[in-house]
């Protein structure tokens, strides 16, 4: 499930990883995208 909350300690592990991952820090921004083009599309 994409939007629930993490643990402290895994949002800082995440937060980690995505500083040193290109990949997932692209797919990061890729999700966002989408989630914005489809809230505006429901609109």
């Amino acid at each position: 499930m994409q939007d629930e909350e993490l643990p402290p300690l895994r949002r800082f592990m995440l937060k980690m990883h995505l500083t040193a991952c290109d990949g997932c820090t692209r797919f990061k921004a890729q999700l966002a995208f989408l989630r914005e083009a489809m809230q505006r599309y429901r609109a």
